[in-house]
């Protein structure tokens, strides 16, 4: 069993020591931010790029298509945002959005609370207002 005990540093690491992005945010610990957005947006942001990658597909997956479009887009915009570092494709950022669709529609974090907690087993750091942090200190096993 892993110590939770942190090596304590007595000199900054050197950069050209320190793993591509891409590697230090596969690893844990895993963290995690839930804006809500008022009734219009919530927005994600994650230190691991699959976690947000299996949110998004999820909900592109069980999201209804808005009824008053005769094009029957989603009823809510899903949009991935790429990460500024590192040199691969991996995502930092999720946002919901029902902005420019039917007035009716409202966004929810819920859904992205119950998934987060209940499915992804983060644990709850701190809740302030509509901003809800977490954190995963178990690294996630690669499916087979």
């Amino acid at each position: 069993m892993a110590s939770n005990h942190q090596p304590e540093f007595t000199m900054m690491p050197d950069v050209n020591s320190q793993p591509h992005p891409e590697k230090l945010l596969i690893d844990p610990p895993y963290h995690l931010v839930v804006y809500g957005g008022g009734k219009t947006s919530v927005e994600v942001q994650c230190s691991h790029s699959p976690t947000l990658e299996f949110l998004a597909e999820y909900l592109k997956k069980y999201c209804k298509a808005n009824a008053q479009d005769v094009r029957r887009p989603p009823a809510v915009e899903i949009k991935l945002y790429k990460s500024m570092f590192g040199f691969g494709v991996s995502y930092e950022r999720l946002t919901l959005s029902v902005e420019g669709r039917n007035p009716d529609n409202l966004v929810s974090p819920m859904i992205i609370l119950s998934l987060v907690e209940g499915v992804l087993g983060y644990k709850s750091v701190s809740v302030d207002g509509s901003t809800w942090v977490f954190r995963r200190d178990i690294q996630f096993r690669q499916s087979r």
